[in-house]
């Protein structure tokens, strides 16, 4: 009879491993049922690498409900442990560790391709997904490194942690040299001051505002509106759906030229994604009648010209 055995991991281990075993099919990308599952899998293992962090101020905070919090139940797995949101705000409030700002946007779009894959459909960029699991894992490392004495866990975390340290350099290669395959572009859209932003999908600042919005770095391309929607979303941190709903301003307009909704407005200047004019602050007014943005002028009364033209309509129809 074959004797069994236990199989153990413990916090950061199980989270290192998850990592480790999905790095590979990310980096050769040929198969896409591997790269399916490698997203998933770095996902998971880097919101385990984030709970040992907060477990190593105090167990009792990966409990989702701390007063519920016991050594039984933490020795056995049974109980609730806390939401990826939730480890942000106490490793940020009780912890006092400084998650940077680009390292939480970088996790949680690597998140939102999860839920992508757990709860809709599989459609993804395998670049993009390359370049933004590139830039989680350099955060994840200065993470661990900052507030783990990675010496003190097993040896096999300790393997593990290397395995990612070298297969890390590897994406950072990867990274530098697309990115330097791409110089002469970049640089000549620049000489013909075609403005170029962070790509919504990939992070990479090669997405051209050229008419055609296809990002140089990763493919990715999609309608003026829709680029210009997830560039708030993943760039700038906002969800339209939560800023609604908190009484919030989403920066997304009409834009005064083309009239797509399109026009990002920023605190000094406004940027349509579709016709790729650009306006300095002062430039644009808000129309005290429609509330769209027009280029004001002396003399407009507030008004843009269509409720200008309106208005003189109804003047008419009432002498009449």
């Amino acid at each position: 009879m074959k004797k069994t055995k236990e199989i153990e991991f413990d916090l950061l281990e199980n989270g290192l491993d998850f990592i480790v075993n999905s790095l590979k099919p990310i980096l050769e990308s040929k198969n896409d049922h591997d790269l399916k599952y490698s997203v998933l899998h770095i996902s998971a293992g880097t919101e385990l690498i984030l709970k040992e962090i907060l477990r190593a101020e105090h167990w009792s905070l990966i409990f989702v409900n701390i007063d519920q919090a016991s050594y039984s139940k933490l020795r056995t797995g049974d109980f609730q442990s806390v939401t990826f949101e939730t480890i942000l705000l106490r490793l940020q409030n009780i912890a006092d560790i400084e998650v940077p700002p680009n390292a939480i946007k970088f996790i949680r779009e690597l998140r939102k391709k999860r839920n992508r894959i757990e709860h809709f459909a599989f459609k993804e960029i395998d670049v993009a997904i390359k370049s933004n699991v590139s830039k989680v894992l350099s955060h994840l490392l200065e993470l661990i490194k900052e507030n783990l004495e990675i010496k003190k866990f097993s040896n096999k975390s300790q393997l593990l942690y290397r395995d990612i340290l070298k297969k890390s350099a590897t994406f950072n290669e990867f990274t530098y040299i697309t990115y330097s395959k791409l110089k002469k572009n970049i640089e000549q859209y620049e000489k013909d001051a075609i403005k170029i932003i962070d790509c919504p999908e990939c992070f990479q600042k090669t997405l051209p505002l050229d008419g055609g919005i296809a990002c140089l770095f990763c493919g990715y391309t999609d309608t003026p509106e829709n680029v210009a929607h997830l560039y708030i979303e993943n760039i700038l941190g906002l969800s339209e759906y939560l800023e609604v709903k908190d009484g919030g301003y989403f920066p997304l307009e009409n834009c005064p030229d083309c009239g797509t909704r399109t026009l990002l407005v920023q605190d000094h200047d406004f940027l349509c994604f579709c016709c790729s004019t650009k306006w300095g602050i002062d430039d644009l007014r808000t129309c005290d009648w429609c509330n769209e943005y027009y280029k004001g002028k002396d003399g407009d009364f507030g008004m843009c010209d269509e409720c200008r033209e309106e208005q003189e309509r109804s003047f008419m129809e009432k002498d009449d």
